[in-house]
């Protein structure tokens, strides 16, 4: 996408209620490799949509703290998925959480 597109796609993203859906910016920024951009539109989405978001961005915290706050043991379960038992002490902490809420 060139620069032009690019402030296009700019003023989209700061607006109150964009234009387009705000999942198809989220994914043309993650295309044209502007992950700050990708940021700002996650918290313009639904509470239950913003952790798969998280993720895809690489953020694994943020994805944590909107689950605890909804007390979603999915979305918890869905992120234990993602990371997966490599990282044993995330593994371990997200099993905590998911526990705390039930």
């Amino acid at each position: 996408i060139n620069n032009a597109s690019w402030l296009e796609m700019d003023k989209m993203i700061r607006a109150k209620k964009p234009t387009v859906n705000v999942e198809i910016l989220f994914k043309i920024c993650i295309d044209g490799n502007r992950i700050d951009e990708a940021i700002k539109l996650i918290h313009k989405l639904p509470p239950e949509r913003m952790v798969r978001y998280w993720l895809m961005v690489g953020r694994i915290e943020e994805a944590i703290q909107v689950a605890v706050r909804e007390r979603s043991e999915h979305d918890l379960l869905y992120i234990q998925r993602e990371v997966g038992k490599t990282n044993k002490e995330l593994y371990d902490r997200i099993t905590n959480l998911r526990s705390q809420i039930r």
